[in-house]
């Protein structure tokens, strides 16, 4: 068999050393993407085989994760994104992924590595900058805090979306005459 000279043993040594540490990147994450074309999906999914990453293919696998990232191309309307910014988080893009791999460790979020979309503010910016992109809104601090908020059945895909908003979302029939709930009403409109 054919022996290895010294520099080949570093270089291998020095392979596994870096293998291991890429595999603690994003060790205990949930990542789960949206808006990615087929090949961009292949191309993520590849790029996080070694670290440590579960990947997560819809938002009722999401609720398991404390810490998570969602990566997309561009900013997005999908219900993964909203799932995400109800959770008082911004999506961010693939460029982050990469620049945390080349580091071998998660880099400080940047404006230019956030998909937002229209409307967010610079308050909502700097929240999510400071707590490293990944970690959600404590359930009480959340936007919808609080609120019962009545949804048709036809809207069911919502309720996940609302309760991760913080709050609590109240199913009635399409057709209901009396959506009241107590003295108070509260109705969700999404412009589609």
């Amino acid at each position: 068999g054919k022996k290895l000279n010294l520099n080949q043993k570093n270089n291998a040594k020095q392979g596994a050393s870096l293998k291991k540490e890429q595999k603690q990147i994003f060790k205990g994450f949930g990542i789960m993407s949206t808006g990615l074309t087929t090949h961009q999906s292949k191309k993520l999914k590849a790029m996080l085989v070694d670290t440590g990453a579960t990947l997560i293919k819809d938002t009722e696998d999401a609720k398991r994760y404390d810490d998570m990232v969602v990566v997309t191309s561009r900013p997005k309307r999908t219900m993964k994104a909203l799932f995400y910014y109800a959770r008082g988080l911004i999506p961010v893009s693939v460029k982050w992924v990469k620049k945390c791999l080349d580091a071998r460790q998660q880099v400080q979020i940047q404006v230019e590595d956030l998909h937002c979309i229209p409307g967010t503010t610079d308050d909502f910016l700097a929240a999510v900058i400071s707590r490293e992109c990944a970690i959600p809104l404590p359930v009480k601090q959340r936007v919808l805090h609080g609120v019962s908020l009545v949804l048709p059945q036809s809207m069911s895909d919502w309720v996940g979306v609302v309760r991760e908003a913080g709050a609590n979302p109240i199913s009635v029939k399409d057709d209901s005459q009396n959506l009241m709930k107590g003295d108070t009403m509260y109705i969700l409109c999404i412009d589609r």
